[in-house]
């Protein structure tokens, strides 16, 4: 049954939008001869409603999808609000490893913004909001509707230091209401195969705020948050494997202490 509270929404913390199916769930993406969608990948969501997500455009490199999550994580962490923003050309270089006074890397770095232009995203999302209600919404829009270079500087500093980028409206909609995850895009890959902990990972990057502790009543946060789909018990356990197995890698710290827990996000 559709969560209420999520209905008027396209997708939520499972989909964590294209940035993380291109790159993590390759293997799950169907082919399809269509006008609109060329590629489309289907899957159930934590409150047993089904999304289907297709795009015109396949040519994605994981290169793109990282530029794609700068752009998202530098738009939450520096509090832009509306979908358009300035952000530094040496910020996106430095971000995805690119010595900054190359100027043929300046060419990848527009090379990732044109593809990412060009990537039509078609989300259908249906399922039941109660017994008698069936729902189903969809949404289109472009990864990347527009960007345009905004200042320019001298070779040897990034040259073209500015940009001005546009995100498709949905996407900022879902960023503003912690539906879409901000991180670190190695780190979701190494959590793709952990379901729970993949899950909470990206609720924790879409909910909080680095060095920051998000505290909650334990059983709100194992019923409403992660595992609304499963029993108390089994979710709780489920849960606590998942925090044990983000603590080994050192991203969070927690403790549950009079049926609250508490956690810190280290990375």
């Amino acid at each position: 049954m559709i969560n209420k509270q999520n209905s008027e929404n396209f997708y939520i913390t499972d989909a964590n939008l294209p940035i993380n199916i291109f790159s993590l769930l390759e293997d799950s993406i169907q082919p399809r001869q269509g006008k609109e969608c060329k590629l489309v990948y289907e899957y159930e969501t934590n409150d047993g409603g089904k999304v289907q997500i297709g795009t015109n455009y396949y040519m994605l490199t994981p290169a793109d999808i990282n530029t794609l999550y700068i752009l998202t994580t530098y738009r939450q962490e520096t509090g832009q609000k509306g979908d358009t923003f300035e952000i530094p050309l040496k910020y996106i270089m430095e971000k995805r490893g690119l010595d900054v006074t190359q100027s043929e890397n300046v060419k990848l770095v527009l090379q990732s913004l044109d593809r990412l232009m060009m990537t039509k995203i078609v989300i259908e999302r249906y399922g039941f909001i109660n017994e008698r209600t069936f729902k189903r919404d969809i949404a289109k829009f472009t990864l990347l509707p527009s960007y345009r270079i905004s200042q320019k500087g001298s070779k040897g500093r990034g040259y073209k230091t500015k940009l001005t980028v546009t995100i498709a409206k949905e996407i900022c909609h879902n960023l503003d209401n912690g539906y879409i995850a901000r991180g670190d895009l190695d780190v979701a890959k190494q959590l793709v195969k952990y379901k729970i902990a993949h899950r909470l990972y990206h609720f924790l990057m879409g909910k909080c705020t680095r060095n920051k502790t998000y505290k909650r009543n334990f059983a709100q946060f194992v019923q409403q948050d992660i595992c609304p789909e499963l029993p108390l018990e089994e979710g709780k356990e489920k849960v606590i494997s998942a925090l044990i197995k983000l603590e080994s890698i050192g991203l969070i710290t927690y403790k549950i202490d009079r049926d609250v827990i508490c956690i810190n996000i280290r990375k």
